[in-house]
């Protein structure tokens, strides 16, 4: 399977990004399920999967990262929203999202914006991964484990 190429429209800018390659989806997977535990999947329960822009509930994700602060340092979160959106396969506009402009960015387009723009690349990478039951045993996996 190749990697797809998904755009979306999040405040009118669009959004282009081209799926992550294996290695990187499964160093991303562990490393979102590590940081955000069971929180990422109630934030995607009830969203459509099988849809190419499904909707996630912005309120929702900051109230995630609200409690992800207990576990994780703003700046380690920080660093992973910035590491999701400066990937080399994300465009805004038909610009790049880089270290250098990603404040820029989002100075001007403002955090709700980022975290849209963040789910929607996580979307685009493991749209199977919420489907199902796949993320709660993982979950139940790394829990038993722990």
């Amino acid at each position: 399977m190749s990697c797809e190429t998904i755009e979306e429209t999040i405040n009118s800018a669009l959004y282009v990004t081209t799926q992550w390659p294996a290695t990187k989806q499964i160093t991303m997977k562990f490393k979102l399920v590590k940081t955000f535990g069971d929180s990422l999947i109630k934030l995607f329960q009830g969203v459509d999967t099988t849809s190419k822009t499904p909707e996630v509930n912005v309120e929702a994700f900051e109230g995630v990262i609200s409690s992800v602060f207990d576990k994780v340092s703003p700046e380690d979160l920080t660093n992973l929203i910035k590491e999701i959106l400066t990937d080399q396969a994300t465009k805004r506009d038909g610009e790049r999202i880089t270290d250098k402009n990603f404040d820029k960015i989002y100075n001007d387009a403002g955090l709700g914006e980022m975290y849209k723009a963040c789910l929607f690349v996580i979307k685009a990478n493991y749209a199977d991964f919420f489907k199902g039951q796949k993320a709660e045993v993982l979950l139940a996996t790394l829990q038993e484990k722990s």
